[in-house]
């Protein structure tokens, strides 16, 4: 099942489909820009692309004490002037369904990355759940999703509109992200907007709002820091990543790992993926042999999708991937081996 989730969300990253739904990761946002290619018409398919400017600075807190954000009741549109929907989902909502990472951090950094993501970085001081150590980052799409709130109110949440202070410890509540093919991995996600401020915990926030707002099960208002977090632990408890990158290093690790390994033909390109995060093209294939696993639907026709600039019509290359049949991806960066190896990863098939 793991498996399968994993090949469906690499698939959906390939394909660039405008995933305006539940889990904030990237690139399955409207911010994506891909190219398809049509053989048969010679013409060119764009995607919608969004940008915003992004939040380039950290908000500073320069008194003694913190600072409560300025929370608006007005959209904040991306530059295009419009405003995409997603379903409204409560705190226990959010926590429950989607966050497997959960750790204490100070913030460190804001930046844009590329035309369409802001990158957070921060210094985490304790880990509650997950395993992500040491400085992390945090890639959030420029976006403003209008949201029918549970009392038929409009919500207006700005994706990349979280204010982080200095000196101000928060409880972050996010999914770990990513496929093989992303440029950073892993990378994290909060979730509508839902940060915890641990120096105080009234001033969390979630679509931009005040986090009391939107929590069911407990009073922010009244509650102490310490209850929040056991609330947050529990709700979230069990919770996994939905992707984990193969930690395979040698050709016989990979074989080990992969569900299938071919010695293919490519034939011709068929779409590109080119934003900010992923940069990846996916070809038609012949499979000259099934070397491991089940033969394809079609030995003539499957789509392998490559790291961009990798193959060339006509090559023969060894891949070690995973699929359903018709598409298929890497298991690990490495996944793509010349076709000099293929009587030594012969021998490592079982």
């Amino acid at each position: 099942m793991k498996k399968i989730i994993s090949i469906i969300l690499c698939i959906i990253s390939v394909f660039c489909i405008v995933a305006c739904g539940n889990i904030e990761s990237i690139p399955t946002t409207n911010s994506t820009t891909g190219t398809a290619i049509t053989s048969d018409t010679n013409t060119t398919v764009t995607t919608a692309s969004t940008t915003a400017t992004p939040l380039s600075t950290t908000g500073t807190d320069t008194t003694s004490s913190i600072q409560r954000p300025a929370y608006s009741t007005s959209p904040h549109h991306s530059s295009s002037g419009s405003a995409t929907s997603i379903s409204y989902e409560s705190f226990e909502e959010v926590t429950s369904r989607y966050v497997d990472t959960i750790v204490k951090a100070e913030i460190v950094s804001v930046s844009s990355y590329g035309d369409d993501h802001t990158k957070y970085v921060f210094k985490v001081n304790e880990v509650l759940m997950g395993d992500a150590e040491g400085t992390i980052d945090v890639l959030i799409v420029n976006r403003t999703d209008l949201i029918p709130g549970p009392n038929s109110e409009r919500i207006y949440y700005k994706h990349n509109g979280v204010i982080f202070y200095d000196n101000t410890e928060y409880l972050l509540l996010l999914s770990k992200s990513g496929t093989v093919y992303t440029k950073i991995y892993p990378y994290y996600v909060w979730i509508r907007g839902l940060v915890i401020n641990l120096n105080d915990i009234t001033l969390s926030e979630m679509y931009n709002q005040p986090l009391a707002n939107h929590a069911t099960g407990i009073d922010i208002n009244t509650c102490t820091k310490e209850e929040l977090i056991d609330y947050v632990c529990e709700l979230a408890e069990g919770n996994k990543p939905m992707f984990e990158l193969s930690d395979a290093k040698t050709p016989e690790e990979m074989v080990n790992d992969a569900d299938n390994v071919f010695h293919i033909k490519v034939k011709e390109l068929r779409f590109l993926s080119n934003d900010s995060t992923v940069d990846n093209e996916t070809w038609s294939c012949e499979v000259v042999e099934t070397i491991k696993g089940e033969p394809p639907i079609n030995m003539n026709q499957i789509y392998v999708v490559f790291f961009a600039h990798t193959v060339e019509a006509g090559g023969e290359y060894i891949v070690v991937v995973e699929g359903d049949g018709l598409i298929y991806t890497f298991i690990t960066k490495n996944s793509l081996r010349p076709l000099s190896e293929k009587e030594e990863i012969k021998g490592y098939v079982n």
